[in-house]
Order: C-alpha cells, then sequence, then structure tokens
C-alpha cells in the first residue's frame, strides 16, 4: 500500500501543472506536503525512504527541463559512514558469577564504544571528571582498568561545567587517564532518564572513542558493588559531598563489544539551467532534503525516538524553494547558468555538499555564489534571517533594496560559516548568501509538521530569494568575494559551557579518527595566530590527545583564557608543534 501511494504520489505531483510565469505559492505547498508526510518516514540519509525522495526531485527537475550534470542522471551519489549497530557478539560477564546477563535488558554498548575484548576489575570513580571543581581520578590509579562511572553531574556542580556530563567527554578522561573500558550507572538521582539503560543512540560520527564502553542496569551495578559492602543510593549521596573513588572487590568482569560500521551510499540530486551568455559561469543555489529519519539521532523529542520525524520546515521547506525556483528560471534563464542542488548528509555534518565539492560536476571556480535554503518555511512578524552577507561587497546593498517590496524585515550576519551547506562553499571562497526563518520549539523533534508552516509567509521570501538569484545570475562583472573577518574576535561563538575561545572550525564530514579535522580556522582568532590552517588535524591540544572532536572539545575546558598553551597538529604527513593562546569567551 505504502508503495502504491508513493508511486500514485508522484505521478500525480510530476505532470505539468500551470504557466511559468511566476512562482506559485500552490506548488510550494505541494512539494512540501509529499516531502514531509509520514510515508517518507523522515527522509534519513541512505534511508529508502531518503532515496525516495531524492528520486522525486529528480523527477521534478527533468520535468521543468533542467538539465544533468554528471554522466546523465541528476543523482550524484556519494559514499558516507552509515551510523553504527549492534551487532551479535556483545556481552559482559561477571566472572565469580553463574549469571547471564542480557543484552537490552542488562546491558548495552554505547553507540561510540570501539570493537574489542577487554578483562580488568573495576574501579568506581563517581561521576568521573577531572576539573577544578572535583578531581575523581586523584589518589586512584586506573591504568588498564575498567572504570565505573555515574551518569550527570552532582547537583551542586558549577553551571559552567555542566558540559562535563557527557557521555563522550567521561569515555574521554578515561582513556587518558589510561583505562582501557568505561561502564556507565544511571544514579537514583537521575531523573532526567527514561530507562536506567542508556538508550542506544545510532551516530555517524567517529567511528570509536577507542575504549570499550557499555552502560549497565542499576540491578547488576548493586549486585557488582555488594561486593565491597556498597549500595549505588549510598555512593550516590556521598557523592555530593566529594570524590569517592575505590578499587570495587572481587569485580573482574569481561566487556566484548560488536558494533557494525558500514559506508552507505546518498545522492545529492543536482541540475542546471545553461545561461543565455555565460553558461561557463553559475550560481548555485540549493538545500537539503534529508532530515532525521525516526529520531535516532540528533532528535530533540527524546520520548518520541521511533516516531517519524517529517521535518516540514527543516527542510521541506528550502527543497521546495529549490523545485518551485528551478521551475521558473527554467523558462527564464539568466545570463548565468543556474545550478539547484538538493543536498543530502546536511543533518549528519554537512556530507553532501562536502562530497560534492571535492569531486564536483562543474568547475569550482566557475561559481559565481551559492545561495542557501535552509528553514524558509515558519515567517513570523516578517523577520527573515540572512547569512553570509559579508563574502560581498555587492550584497547588503541589493537585499536592504527588495525587501520592502516583500514587507520582509532583514536580519542580516555577515560571517560566512554556520550550520548549513552554504559553510562549505563559503571555506571555497565563494560568496554566499542563506536564508532561514528562524528556529522555533518544533526544530529537531517530532512536531515539525506541515501544519505548522507559513506557506503566505514562505511564498514572499521565495519571490524575494528569487529576486536575488536573477540579480546574481545577470551582474555584468565578476562577482566579488570577501573572507569576512569580524572586528569582534568572538564572532561566530557557538553556545557552549567553555569559557574560553579558540577559532577552529571543524571538518564536520571528516569520518575517521586520527585526530580533529579543520576546515578553517576563523580569521584573527587564536587558531588563526598560532598558524592553523585547512585541512590540518589537531592530534594534540593542552597535552591531551585528540583523536575526535570530543576529545578537542574537552581538552578546551580545562584552558584558561589567555594562558598559551601547546597544540600538535599533523600537516602533509608532518607533525607541527604549535602555540595558541585562547581567549575569554564573550558571555
Amino acid at each position: 500500500m505504502k508503495n502504491k501511494f508513493i508511486i500514485f504520489t508522484i505521478l500525480i505531483f510530476t505532470q505539468s501543472l500551470f504557466a511559468v510565469d511566476e512562482i506559485l505559492q500552490t506548488n510550494i505547498e505541494k512539494h512540501v506536503k509529499f516531502l514531509a508526510s509520514d510515508e517518507l518516514g523522515g527522509r534519513l540519509t541512505g534511508s529508502v525512504e531518503g532515496e525516495i525522495a531524492a528520486r522525486y526531485i529528480a523527477t521534478e527537475f527533468e520535468s521543468y527541463g533542467l538539465e544533468p550534470l554528471k554522466d546523465g542522471s541528476f543523482l550524484e551519489p556519494f559514499e558516507f559512514a552509515a551510523p553504527p549497530k549492534i551487532g551479535e557478539f556483545n556481552r559482559f560477564e561477571i566472572q565469580d558469577k553463574n549469571q547471564k546477563l542480557v543484552i537490552q535488558k542488562d546491558f548495552v554498548p554505547i553507540s561510540f564504544s570501539n570493537n574489542d575484548i577487554v578483562e580488568s576489575e573495576i574501579v568506581f570513580v563517581g561521576y568521573g571528571v577531572k576539573s577544578d571543581a572535583r578531581n575523581s581520578y586523584k589518589n586512584i590509579k586506573v591504568k588498564d582498568k575498567i572504570v565505573m562511572v555515574l551518569r550527570g553531574l552532582p547537583y551542586n556542580f558549577p553551571d559552567s561545567l555542566q558540559s562535563l556530563a557527557a557521555l563522550h567527554y567521561k569515555s574521554s578522561e578515561a582513556r587518558e587517564q589510561g583505562a582501557k573500558g568505561i561502564i556507565y550507572v544511571t544514579g537514583y538521582h537521575n531523573i532526567d532518564v527514561l530507562s536506567d539503560l542508556v538508550r542506544f543512540r545510532p551516530y555517524n560520527k567517529n567511528k570509536d572513542n577507542a575504549i570499550s564502553a557499555i552502560s549497565i542496569s542499576q540491578k547488576v551495578a548493586e549486585s557488582i558493588l555488594k561486593k565491597s559492602k556498597k549500595s549505588l543510593k549510598k555512593l550516590e549521596d556521598s557523592l555530593e559531598k566529594g570524590s569517592n573513588s575505590f578499587v570495587i572487590k572481587k569485580s573482574k568482569v569481561i566487556i566484548q563489544t560488536d558494533l557494525i560500521r558500514k559506508n552507505n551510499l546518498a545522492s545529492n540530486v543536482v541540475g542546471i539551467v545553461k545561461g543565455t551568455t555565460k553558461p561557463n559561469e553559475a550560481i548555485l543555489i540549493g538545500g537539503h532534503y534529508d532530515h532525521l529519519g525516526f529520531g535516532h539521532f540528533s532528535s530533540l523529542s527524546p520520548n518520541h525516538v521511533g516516531e517519524v520525524h517529517n521535518g516540514a520546515d527543516d527542510n521541506a521547506s528550502g527543497t521546495a524553494g529549490v523545485l518551485e525556483l528551478a521551475r521558473y528560471f527554467a523558462q527564464n534563464p539568466t545570463e548565468r547558468s543556474i545550478i539547484f542542488m538538493a543536498f543530502s548528509g546536511e543533518e549528519m555534518g554537512l556530507l553532501g555538499s562536502k562530497a560534492w565539492l571535492k569531486n564536483s560536476s562543474f568547475a569550482k571556480e566557475k561559481i559565481s555564489a551559492m545561495f542557501n535554503m535552509d528553514m524558509i518555511g515558519r515567517l513570523e512578524e516578517n523577520k527573515l534571517i540572512v547569512n553570509g552577507v559579508g563574502t560581498s561587497e555587492i550584497w547588503e546593498s541589493e537585499l536592504n533594496s527588495r525587501s520592502e517590496e516583500y514587507k520582509l524585515k532583514l536580519f542580516l550576519t555577515k560571517d560566512g560559516s554556520g550550520p548549513s551547506d552554504y559553510s562549505s562553499f563559503y571555506e571555497e571562497n565563494i560568496p554566499v548568501l542563506s536564508f532561514f526563518t528562524g528556529v522555533h520549539e518544533d526544530y529537531h523533534t517530532f512536531e515539525d509538521d506541515t501544519e505548522k508552516l507559513n506557506f503566505e509567509g514562505q511564498f514572499r521570501t521565495l519571490k524575494f530569494i528569487g529576486e536575488m538569484l536573477e540579480f546574481a545570475g545577470n551582474y555584468e562583472n565578476d562577482i566579488p568575494f570577501t573572507k569576512y573577518k569580524s572586528n569582534d574576535p568572538h564572532s561566530g561563538i557557538a553556545k557552549t559551557g567553555f569559557r574560553v575561545y579558540v577559532g577552529t572550525i571543524p571538518d564536520y564530514s571528516y569520518e575517521g579518527n586520527e585526530g580533529m579535522k579543520l576546515s578553517g580556522a576563523k580569521s584573527g582568532g587564536p587558531a588563526d595566530k598560532a598558524g592553523m590552517q585547512k585541512g590540518d588535524f589537531i592530534i594534540s591540544f593542552n597535552k591531551r590527545e585528540v583523536k575526535n572532536i570530543y576529545d578537542f572539545m574537552y581538552a578546551i575546558q580545562d584552558c584558561k583564557p589567555n594562558k598559551t598553551v601547546p597544540a600538535q597538529i599533523k600537516r602533509d604527513g608532518k607533525i607541527l608543534d604549535l602555540q595558541v593562546t585562547p581567549i575569554n569567551k564573550k558571555q
């Protein structure tokens, strides 16, 4: 029945609709309703439903008269590391007990665990943190041991250090201390979780954290602690006063972790309308069509994981915009060519745009500008955010001169770096503009549905974007690029719990564990001044090993403003020693 619905819908939607002398709100609504339907299953990158969405977009492109750029197909596949799955060879054994422990009931592997078999006694290290406020590893050695840590943090822990509650941090710190395994236990004070087992949440990032990691139930934890005449409840109470770390008696265990990690394929959808006089130059306009599937990663609705996350605003709205502008400009071409692109893999770290730029089907140096539409469906009070205005000197005046006609109140930001696909192009020194109607309470939840969208507002927004696209396509000179440099060194800082700013720009498409790969460094920031640049791998920071972005985040946690720290980077196979001086993070 599901397949019949999809085939029937595509046949109807791809028929000739209206004359193409204007952009039509009805078309926008039609595309969003299909892409954000339950039958499309949240359009997860690499999923069957994601492929159906890609083929729908490709069929639309073909019906408008666009041409493919590569191998006669609108679909341009790329390979990515798929989220891990639980394998069949996972076990947790308490050696002096004749007890069969059951996966998903008594224990579960953590999605960033490595695959290994480790055997050791257990060292209880409280909350497993090391900071000025508390050091769980003080006066205790855990080298080649398995540590047991409580999830969360004590009630009285400083707000500025709340990031230390993260599972990744505790694993990274345990590895830094020499442990070869970590066991997470949910305490009785931790009322914010649905289960005493950590939910297995598959992430595609970081193949493993170089340490075995599992979660065990409170019942199993109590049986282990009983050997030292301890109880989880009393230990948890005592940890409100300070650290309480010790070797658990007769606690030798075996942990075997088996996570299946494979590569998968997804597709960007790419079509071109040839320019009338400058066909070898192009403006690229795009938006990502992927979303969160059933919410198993990145969902902000933890109680609704397993339910479809339709992503009507994020980003069926932007994809509908790409389609309707493609339909219009196919019959109203500009002097330059216009490339229309629907990206996949954005939610997993800009994977599609990064992959396309590495193997672009159109010469990168001939892309005059890139426009991005990400979440343009919830216009409120006529406020439209436009990012990247500082990446070309011609943008601001042109935007402002057109906004009044569409009753839009523009909020302009100048930086070309940000959490969407336009950032990938800015890193290639291409002028960018990204259009966005703002974050809302349904962002990344199961409630981002079609009925919540303001289609009249999206219609006005899209006509405005279409005018800017027409301007860029017909601009008589080369569109000048500006590497935006803020007078505020804190420009672009994410809201984290860290007290310092370094100015690194991670390459979120990197899937290995050789260090944290950089897409660049903020101009004028500490990393830039230290000599870091695009393509570098940070392998050590502040005397802490860095294998991935999480290790780097927690290395920053230990830094103090204006205090120089050592760093090591790998560049072209060579290791370089640098000195970096983080600055005070703007509050």
